[in-house]
């Protein structure tokens, strides 16, 4: 069977799924989810395949959901988003993590975002030395700081009042395994429920720290 957005190929009982979409970094499109619940699906009930490896075509695994097509091409639609929502919960999590064969994700180059639920939901990972992972944290903490530097600014009026004045802030705060992190913050998560802290020092078990409102105890400003 043929996909617009996959390459899918049998050998030796080994069926591989690979993303097609390297212009895109293999971004997940509405298509792509289409095509990958179609896969599986046909995967499933295929005897020529005993495992099923999911990797990416290019330099990239998968760069995360394609934002345009995905939550901008979509907006005026929500019976077609739900729709697709749908589809990309229910195939990267109930399906993998259920599915009747071993699956294996190949991680090849970048893997962003909601690409990690697809290493997640396989049974195994492997991954090549040059794989480089975002997790949404991380991104998240990004789009605050671009944020909280546009209200700084005057140039993001939705953005909550206080991002201007909790971002950059110096901080320490008591890690469980009885060390302290230096960091200075970013600024509070849009639903209020905390803020990010980005580590200063040498540091190395953590790219971002969440700080939750019952974990502020933990954190002394300098």
């Amino acid at each position: 069977m043929q996909y617009q957005t996959l390459i899918v190929e049998i050998r030796d009982k080994v069926a591989k799924i690979i993303l097609n979409r390297p212009e895109k970094k293999n971004a997940m499109s509405p298509q792509l989810h289409k095509d990958m619940t179609a896969a599986l699906e046909e995967l499933r009930y295929d005897d020529a395949a005993a495992v099923v490896v999911i990797t990416g075509s290019g330099e990239s695994f998968c760069a995360g959901m394609d934002l345009k097509e995905f939550f901008h091409e979509l907006k005026s639609k929500p019976a077609e988003y739900d729709r697709i929502l749908r589809l990309a919960v229910e195939w990267r999590g109930r399906t993998l993590r259920q599915f009747p064969k071993p699956t294996i994700a190949m991680v090849n180059g970048y893997c962003f975002g909601g690409a990690f639920s697809i290493v997640e939901g396989c049974d195994l990972a492997v991954t090549a030395d040059e794989a480089q992972f975002v997790s949404m944290i991380q991104l998240d903490a990004l789009f605050f700081l671009r944020d909280a530097r546009a209200a700084a600014s005057g140039q993001l009026d939705s953005a909550p009042q206080e991002a201007a004045a909790t971002h950059g802030r110096k901080v320490a705060m008591a890690l469980p395994n009885g060390k302290e992190l230096i960091g200075s913050t970013l600024n509070y998560s849009r639903d209020g429920s905390g803020f990010f802290v980005h580590p200063l020092d040498s540091y190395s078990g953590a790219l971002r720290v969440f700080v939750t409102q019952s974990g502020i105890r933990n954190v002394r400003f300098l």
